[in-house]
């Protein structure tokens, strides 16, 4: 992944893709939540989808976290991804 990314202002729409791992036969039932540092106000509802997409995300510093909830219903500790969008001038 990029280490301190920074952004031109117009290139401030992404998609966030994830993916839990779990060895055996039930990888379909991982469930994540995400929050983007910065812009979120609270973690996201829990779900099944394994990418969350922003669009207009103003200038500044973000973090985008990530955490998986295992079959068994542990959650792992998240992962985080911090970038930074630039402003237009």
């Amino acid at each position: 992944m990029p280490v301190d990314l920074n952004l031109p202002y117009n290139q401030n729409h992404l998609t966030f893709h994830y993916t839990g791992i779990h060895i055996g036969a039930d990888e379909d039932k991982i469930r994540y939540r995400f929050i983007l540092d910065g812009f979120d106000k609270t973690w996201s509802p829990v779900t099944d989808k394994m990418e969350a997409d922003y669009r207009n995300i103003p200038p500044g510093n973000y973090i985008f976290k990530i955490a998986a909830r295992s079959v068994n219903g542990y959650w792992a500790q998240p992962k985080e991804f911090s970038f930074e969008v630039l402003p237009p001038w």
